[in-house]
């Protein structure tokens, strides 16, 4: 049996604790070690978020260099074969003789979303770190299609440098699920609809409330459980301005109106999954949801989406970006636009719930989506084996 290979693991964020970038650090660090001999695990003094939101780009500069020169003089003694790095912030400023390879699911023109020619013009020391990244690594994987679109259409990047290997869901191995019995006891009435986002205006709080809101006016009795957010309450002169017409709403106004006064709305804010009772919540309301419901306009990866995978729920959302890669129509969910995602998700889970061996065979199937595709062993596994061919073929090019 061949040795596993030794890397050293690079991250910007704390791998001790499934709090930070939503539990992606901690949860790939143990999938690490069960396919790889972990040489050292270094994490970043400070997060490069903490960094850019300075907004002055020499400062930026200079820490990211001084943050790198720190990583690079810890690597200096390590016999690992690989340094892989989660984050590529600090990529252009690490120097190690060891090939670089990174795997995240974004780069800096990814999360500003704008035309190219101003993200350069506006950004340029992000463009740069951007190239540079490209330029430094032997591999780049991101966890996403659309990112390696984007990294081929706007960057120069050396063909078959790029590939795309999937992030797990950020939950215990959820191998051994009992899923049967769950799905038994899904009891069919009310309809429970999930919604989980920190950021609810980005990742479609309202829409996900409208169609729950209509499902019941439709006669379908339905729930919206609402997991990681802390939904703002209108101020009581501002309800009684408007209901003396001093005022009208704006929309987000009407939708927090609308929210508060919503009795098929189970608010249950953060829920911190190093605490066991809660965390124990999250299992509880998952098992029992039906539909996860994420009308996101924004999502590098869709992390959520994968998670309720991992307790058979299937998940509605939107045709854009990380959640094009994860969800697979009819197979683990659906995907709709995002201007009709209200009234083609109302419609598809009237014809779903209509038919109980279809939706049963729905939330099977995106059980086995996460077994087979959507969890850490699977993709740390592939990793493994992508670099074990790379490394190999590198050597017979030198």
């Amino acid at each position: 049996m061949a040795k596993p290979m030794k890397i050293s693991f690079v991250s910007g964020w704390p791998v001790d604790s499934p709090q930070a970038f939503s539990g992606t650090p901690y949860f790939m660090s143990k999938a690490l070690q069960n396919s790889f001999d972990v040489k050292q695990t270094l994490v970043t003094s400070r997060t490069v978020r903490s960094i850019i939101e300075s907004g002055n780009e020499a400062y930026i500069q200079t820490e990211l260099s001084r943050m790198g020169e720190q990583i690079s003089q810890e690597l200096l003694n390590s016999d690992s074969d690989v340094v892989l790095c989660l984050g590529n912030g600090i990529v252009p400023f690490v120097d190690t003789s060891k090939p670089i390879v990174l795997w995240h699911d974004s780069i800096w023109y990814g999360v500003l979303p704008m035309e190219f020619d101003r993200f350069k013009q506006e950004y340029p020391l992000y463009h740069r770190l951007d190239q540079q990244t490209f330029d430094k690594c032997a591999l780049v994987v991101v966890a996403a299609d659309w990112l390696k679109q984007l990294a081929e259409t706007y960057y120069t990047v050396k063909p078959g440098k790029l590939r795309v290997i999937p992030f797990g869901a950020n939950i215990a191995g959820h191998f051994d699920l009992p899923i049967d019995r769950i799905l038994k006891d899904r009891a069919s009435s009310p309809i429970q609809l999930t919604f989980i986002g920190k950021n609810w205006q980005m990742k479609g709080l309202p829409l996900a409330f409208e169609v729950c809101e209509r499902l019941n006016k439709a006669g379908m009795d339905a729930v919206l459980n609402v997991i990681g957010t802390n939904v703002p309450r209108l101020s009581t002169r501002r309800v009684l301005s408007h209901k003396l017409r001093y005022h009208r709403f704006t929309r987000k106004e009407s939708f927090l109106y609308r929210y508060s006064r919503a009795t098929f709305v189970n608010d249950m804010g953060f829920l911190n999954k190093d605490k066991p009772s809660e965390s124990q919540s999250f299992a509880h309301t998952l098992e029992k949801t039906h539909f996860l419901l994420h009308p996101t306009s924004f999502d590098c990866f869709g992390l959520v989406l994968a998670e309720a995978n991992a307790y058979g729920v299937p998940a509605l959302t939107t045709d854009i970006m990380g959640p094009q890669s994860v969800v697979r129509d009819g197979i683990n969910g659906y995907k709709f636009p995002y201007c009709d995602f209200v009234d083609l998700a109302v419609k598809k889970i009237g014809e779903t719930m209509r038919d109980p061996s279809s939706y049963f065979d729905l939330a099977e199937s995106a059980y086995e989506e996460y077994k087979t595709r959507l969890n850490w062993s699977v993709s740390v596994r592939e990793l493994s084996e992508l670099l074990e061919k790379q490394l190999i073929f590198d050597k017979s090019q030198n």
